[in-house]
This record gives C-alpha cells, sequence and structure tokens, in this order.
C-alpha cells in the first residue's frame, strides 16, 4: 500500500512538472513567434504596425506614435543605406516567464551582415509587446 501511494505520487509530481514545462515552452514560444512577427513587419516596410507592437503604445499621444513611427523608418532606411537593408529576422531563442520574455533574434542584412539582437518582451492582457 505504501508502496503504491509513492509511485502515485512521484507519478502526480511528474505529470505536473510536464504541464509546468509544457506550459512555460509555449509561453516562450509565442513571445519568439509574436517578436518574429513584429521585426517582420519592419523588414516588409510597415513600420505603422512594428511600432503597434510596442508595449503601451495604443495609450500614446498621436504626436509621440508619429514621433515612434519616423524612428523606426529612419531606423530601416539607414539599415538600407548601410548593409543594404534588412534581408531575414528570426528567433533563435527565448526564455520566458508568465509575464516577461527575452527573445534572441537573429537579422540578416543585404550585404551578409548577421546580427545578434536581444528583444525584451512583456506580456499584457494576454498579448506579448516589445517593452
Amino acid at each position: 500500500m505504501f508502496r503504491s501511494y509513492r509511485i502515485v505520487m512521484a507519478a502526480l509530481v511528474l505529470a505536473c512538472a510536464v504541464v509546468s514545462c509544457s506550459e512555460k515552452q509555449e509561453k516562450t514560444d509565442l513571445a519568439a513567434r509574436t517578436a518574429e512577427l513584429y521585426f517582420g513587419y519592419l523588414l516588409s516596410g510597415d513600420v505603422t504596425s512594428f511600432v503597434e507592437g510596442m508595449d503601451g503604445y495604443a495609450q500614446l499621444p498621436d504626436a509621440y506614435k508619429a514621433e515612434l513611427r519616423g524612428n523606426a523608418a529612419m531606423f530601416a532606411e539607414r539599415q538600407h543605406k548601410e548593409h543594404g537593408g534588412l534581408r531575414s529576422v528570426s528567433a533563435q531563442r527565448s526564455e520566458a516567464d508568465s509575464t516577461v520574455a527575452e527573445v534572441f533574434m537573429s537579422f540578416e542584412y543585404g550585404d551578409g551582415t548577421k546580427e545578434q539582437v536581444l528583444v525584451p518582451m512583456v506580456r499584457r492582457r494576454g498579448l506579448w509587446y516589445m517593452r
């Protein structure tokens, strides 16, 4: 009886660990895919959608939103002049808990230059945003 109780308890602990790990992995994967999506917008020239992925964007005054869009457009133009533009973006790895994540992105430029960039993310009302 005592032995079967220990086996049942061990199975429950293992099941909880698996569920906990899979939930954490799901959050990590979702944060990474979301960061890729936002930078994909920038890659395609859609700076408005890119900056809408920033935490708190919706609450900002219109003038500040316009400034953020302008900054993103200038960044994209600078990358085009210096490196032939941004050719591809991909999430390489990420670490997340329930409300924050760090996504390690790989950028590849038109001139063959590659760069790794850390993108901090935050989860608000079930959605991931760039911090």
